[in-house]
């Protein structure tokens, strides 16, 4: 895989992106700059273009269709002869590829999440406090209005009563958009951590992960929704 600027290349997929986004380009045009990007800063010929494009017999307008599919080319990456970025013109003779070329393995296109170092104590996001604060003011408010569908006279006092019902210490609670759902981290013990979800009012949560390991605030928010 070849990278420039904002642009990958993958010649294996055929793919050419930038940014990320996929972008459309014709095989001719691909093909030139796949052989501009394995020799990058040296000239390639117009006769080295014209062999690597067309069989040997074919009959066709080389100078033009050549003229064509590089120009073709220009587009897709928003580059000018005038002001070359990329492809530089050497006239009548061929392309030289004039920007940084870094190779990468296939398929790498991501870098790696940064590392957290070890025994650095981390903040609690405020959108975890949030929610759990959320969590108790859900259970009363629950234990609320089930109180008042039971008849019992406005003088009752409430009782504030977990939502869950585990009898473990669970964290990073989320609610669904609808708010009829909530989802929870269980932390320990190990053989019961993971991500559960349940029916507000539910008498049983419903284990979603094997584990708790990749219980991140993301991955506990899309789970709920």
């Amino acid at each position: 895989m070849y990278a420039f600027g904002a642009f990958e290349l993958d010649p294996l997929s055929h793919e050419l992106r930038r940014s990320g986004v996929r972008i459309k380009i014709q095989d001719q045009p691909f093909l030139i700059l796949v052989k501009l990007l394995e020799r990058p800063g040296q000239v390639v010929t117009r006769d080295e273009l014209r062999f690597a494009l067309w069989h040997e017999g074919t009959f066709v307008d080389f100078d033009t269709s050549l003229n064509s599919a590089v120009k073709r080319l220009r587009e897709a990456l928003g580059d000018s002869v005038e002001a070359p970025q990329f492809i530089e013109t050497l006239p009548k003779l061929g392309y030289r590829f004039v920007a940084p070329v870094e190779v990468r393995p296939p398929g790498l296109r991501v870098a790696p999440a940064e590392s957290k170092p070890s025994g650095v104590k981390r903040r609690v996001p405020w959108r975890l406090r949030a929610t759990a604060a959320a969590l108790l003011f859900a259970g009363t408010a629950a234990t609320f209005f089930y109180v008042r569908s039971r008849g019992a006279p406005p003088s009752l006092a409430l009782e504030v009563v977990p939502l869950t019902g585990l009898g473990e210490t669970e964290k990073s609670a989320a609610f669904s958009r609808d708010g009829n759902h909530v989802a929870f981290v269980v932390p320990e013990p190990a053989e019961r951590a993971a991500i559960y979800i349940m029916v507000i009012g539910g008498e049983q949560p419903l284990r979603l992960t094997a584990d708790a390991n990749d219980c991140t605030e993301g991955k506990l928010i899309a789970r709920v929704e």
